[in-house]
């Protein structure tokens, strides 16, 4: 059995290289590995981008001044304390080689993004866990452990990823309240804020001397192709990283289409809804098949906890061969025997559910050795893990 989909799982969505390795188009695959809004990229924007197709003949601002003007009006904020990247994968590699944390903490399970950004710069990061009865929450005895282990930064999300949990409010505000009082960077990931009717961090970074909120365009608006994301920080973190970015690290089209996106409001509205119906309906769908459980999710994406029996492995293996790409957990630390579905649209989530009905049976793998074996070459010596 081939173990591709797991060397390459540190991210969803690798739709081309499925579509290369099953002799298939791209287009004929059900992606499910990959969190992207299900109704596509907003009414109207290919052809806004077509009619801004002639800025690509001069370059871009240098530093997004507009669209940092832009975003600030959006968030309340001065445009001094935005800066705009390469999507937010970008931003977390650029705060990370500026402020070379001595001991950040990541709680996980988490966006691999985090560790590796980290790594690059020197850092060593540590781990602390969420617990698996608590279907990952990031509670307060998590975030008394994190802090524990005396770090100078904090990584984390919210919405979490894989699970989709949004943080209880008041673990936000413990957590504020401490980190400004130990003077501890918290750096949070909202990539999958819009989903959902929370609100924000990024006005807390007027009282907050070390907050850093990382959002990103590309989930919400479906655009991981543009590269488009930003972050909010109090003026100084933002004029270091200003200070040491690369110019036009946004290209002129993500910034049209960034500045085109930010007026879609109704189209944020009916995504919601979407997503929240499509949401329920997989989830009850996905149980009552026998998949495993779910773990409640507030966002556009499901972790299962596979049924006993079934193996990640077969379970990936087995649906890919069916044009079906889903998400292995086994590269998130503490998730092996989980995979990661996202909500598609209607007739896709009801093609997923009929293919997994018939596909089911044959998906119970009792040998795990191979899975094992995968799992321990992913996770490798990722430095210290508590809790």
């Amino acid at each position: 059995m081939t173990a591709a989909p797991f060397e390459r799982a540190r991210h969803g969505g690798d739709v081309f290289a499925a579509a290369r390795e099953l002799g298939r188009p791209y287009r004929e695959l059900l992606d499910f590995s990959a969190n992207i809004n299900p109704l596509g990229p907003p009414p109207g924007l290919k052809k806004h981008l077509f009619e801004a197709f002639d800025l690509t003949a001069h370059y871009p601002d240098p530093f997004a001044a507009s669209w940092r003007s832009r975003l600030a009006r959006k968030h309340g904020l001065s445009p001094d304390r935005i800066v705009a990247g390469n999507g937010s994968t970008a931003l977390m590699y650029l705060t990370a080689r500026v402020f070379r944390f001595r001991r950040p903490v990541v709680i996980q399970p988490a966006f691999a993004e985090y560790e590796e950004s980290l790594r690059h710069a020197g850092s060593r990061p540590v781990r602390v866990f969420c617990r698996a009865e608590d279907d990952w929450d990031v509670t307060i005895n998590v975030a008394e452990r994190a802090l524990a282990e005396q770090p100078d930064a904090l990584y984390l999300a919210n919405p979490t990823s894989p699970a989709g949990r949004l943080i209880d409010p008041d673990v936000l505000n413990w957590l504020l309240d401490r980190t400004r009082e130990k003077d501890v960077h918290l750096i949070v990931d909202e990539a999958f804020l819009d989903f959902t009717s929370a609100p924000s961090l990024m006005p807390r970074t007027r009282d907050h001397p070390r907050l850093i909120v990382i959002r990103a365009l590309t989930k919400i608006y479906a655009l991981p192709g543009l590269r488009l994301g930003y972050l909010a920080a109090p003026e100084p973190i933002a004029g270091r990283l200003l200070a040491q970015a690369e110019p036009w690290s946004v290209n002129a089209l993500a910034l049209a289409a960034g500045l085109y996106c930010l007026d879609q409001e109704a189209y944020d509205r009916r995504t919601r809804a979407l997503v929240d119906r499509e949401r329920t309906w997989l989830a009850r769908k996905l149980e009552s098949l026998g998949l495993g459980r779910v773990i409640p999710s507030r966002v556009n994406y499901l972790l299962v906890r596979l049924a006993e029996g079934m193996s990640e492995e077969a379970v990936v293996h087995g649906l890919r061969r069916r044009g079906v790409l889903v998400r292995p957990c086994s590269s998130f630390p503490g998730l092996a025997g989980h995979v990661r579905l996202a909500v598609r649209s209607p007739k896709e989530n009801r093609a997923l559910a009929a293919i997994l009905a018939q596909a089911l049976p044959e998906l119970h793998d009792d040998d795990t050795s191979e899975e094992a074996d995968v799992r321990h070459t992913l996770q490798g010596d990722a430095g210290p893990v508590r809790g």
